[in-house]
């Protein structure tokens, strides 16, 4: 809980970052609705501290606090081409603790509900920023494309550039369970496990991501064995569905019926009206 006053960075009820001037509404420490009137005004700030297992690079390479500041640096910028920055407007500050653990401080008046997954590292949705590996040399091309001397890292590139280097949009690291190590666009995507993933490698060795331009040549590719699952993305609700679902039906395959491949739901933020 904290007191607030004129002049001060709050976030409103209507989901925006704003100076605290008379006039502007927002939600105090008790959960009612106000309507700043010059008075100090006491509300909630939500601060958040994740703590994770030491991550590590596919390349060996340690994640560092300076990965995670990376990518909340690049990702929160303008020039970065992000479609919205709300999430990052509703942050006061982020203190990048250690290599494994850091603390987000939202404005006073911010109270997202899924706070838990607002995460600057290790999960990835809506609310996720994650990490860049700061320490990642550039290739001579890449570095060129952007002004830069040979041997300058990912750390080294503005904001505007980031989404043009094939560092990130076609040669990313990862410190996941699987790394990127073939990618044929338009026709295939390969991984493989990553020896350094925290959790160890996964007993699934290789994944391979197969596209195809049409939905019967994807079925087809699946009768015969040489795709292991078809996803309802891919399967939709033709004709098709129908051939998969005999061949379930024959014990030619396992068949896992969805309701729909769509995730309706109702959600309820108490904070913005």
């Amino acid at each position: 809980m904290v007191e607030i006053g004129e002049g001060d960075i709050v976030w409103t009820t209507q989901g925006e970052a704003v100076e605290l001037s008379e006039g502007v509404e927002l939600v105090n420490a008790e959960g009612e609705l106000v309507t700043f009137a010059g008075e100090p005004v006491e509300v909630n700030q939500l601060s958040v501290t994740f703590e994770f297992p030491q991550l590590t690079w596919e390349d060996g390479e340690p994640v560092k606090a300076a990965d995670f500041e990376l990518l909340y640096r690049i990702d929160c910028d303008p020039e970065s081409g992000a479609i919205s920055l709300t999430f990052c407007e509703s942050i006061e500050s982020v203190d990048f603790t250690s290599d494994t653990a850091y603390t987000i401080n939202y404005l006073p008046g911010v109270q997202w509900p899924e706070y838990f997954v607002q995460t600057l590292g290790l999960y990835s949705n809506l609310y996720s920023i994650g990490a860049y590996p700061s320490h990642q040399v550039l290739s001579d091309e890449s570095a060129a494309q952007v002004g830069l001397p040979a041997g300058s890292t990912l750390a080294d590139v503005p904001a505007s550039e980031w989404s043009t280097l094939p560092e990130v949009a076609e040669r990313p690291l990862s410190y996941g369970p699987y790394r990127l190590v073939e990618w044929q666009k338009g026709q295939r995507i390969v991984y493989e496990a990553n020896p350094f993933y925290y959790a160890g490698e996964p007993t699934v060795k290789t994944v391979i991501i197969e596209f195809f331009d049409d939905t019967n040549q994807a079925v087809a590719q699946l009768l015969t064995g040489n795709v292991d699952v078809l996803g309802t993305e891919t399967l939709g609700a033709g004709p098709e569905l129908e051939t998969v679902l005999q061949a379930g039906d024959a014990g030619d395959l396992q068949v896992f019926p969805l309701t729909s491949p769509t995730w309706e739901h109702m959600d309820m933020n108490l904070f913005i009206r």
